[in-house]
């Protein structure tokens, strides 16, 4: 065989990371559009956990010194079930990381667009919309303003 016949192509270059992330993006939300119910389950959640707290935590007294306490208990039960959740997402990575090794490897995008468009994808419709969900019914509930 030739030599020159033998050397493999140059690589195609790469689109820039402005539309690699843009083009990611559109792809993480077309995923979540095609599975509503994770989000629909997420907001339930909220609901149903800020209900709780909201009950168990009804009307805080502002008057003393253990009221304050059970404001501190208040946002550390908050804390950890939104941390908690947050953990969930961890699966996402772990079944999505064999599609991305074979997409990198092909040249397809870069770590910094696929990282940033799973995080911003992610980060907004099922952690910070329940989280403002719930603490819209959490706080006139607790009495956190009065």
């Amino acid at each position: 065989p030739h030599p020159a016949a033998a050397t493999a192509p140059p690589p195609a270059p790469r689109a820039g990371f402005g539309t690699e992330l843009v083009l990611l993006c559109r792809r993480q939300l077309c995923v979540l559009r095609r599975a509503p119910e994770t989000m629909a389950i997420n907001a339930a959640m909220a609901c149903f956990v800020a209900a709780l707290v909201g009950g168990a935590f009804w009307q805080m007294d502002r008057s003393d010194f253990d009221s304050v306490l059970q404001r501190i208990g208040l946002l550390f039960f908050l804390a950890l079930y939104f941390m908690f959740t947050g953990l969930i997402s961890l699966t996402m990575w772990q079944t999505n990381r064999l599609v991305y090794f074979q997409e990198h490897g092909a040249g397809a995008y870069g770590a910094g667009p696929y990282l940033l468009s799973k995080t911003l994808c992610d980060l907004l419709p099922m952690r910070i919309l329940p989280s403002l969900l719930c603490a819209a019914i959490v706080y006139p509930m607790a009495g956190l303003r009065s």
